[in-house]
């Protein structure tokens, strides 16, 4: 039995099918390459604030305790007279 030819518009059809598959394939790893990129970026912010947060705590702990390392700044007119 013979199989019946397919026509011109049946081939459009099944290769603009492809096209949208392929293009559906790129999108989706663009994506999942953003999405890498995007975690790595995290992942490093975080570390770097929990780095800033340890030498923070380590500064801390360091200073007396009851003493100001800075003096508080006051306008002119709270000053004392010297």
């Amino acid at each position: 039995m013979l199989r019946p030819r397919r026509s011109a518009v049946e081939d459009r059809r099944i290769a603009m099918q492809k096209r949208v598959k392929r293009s559906l394939k790129e999108k989706d790893k663009a994506l999942q390459k953003r999405a890498a990129h995007t975690a790595q970026l995290r992942a490093v912010r975080l570390a770097r604030e929990a780095a800033d947060k340890d030498a923070a705590m380590n500064e801390d702990s360091e200073a007396t305790p009851g003493k100001r390392k800075k003096p508080l700044c006051m306008p002119k007119v709270h000053r004392p007279q010297t």
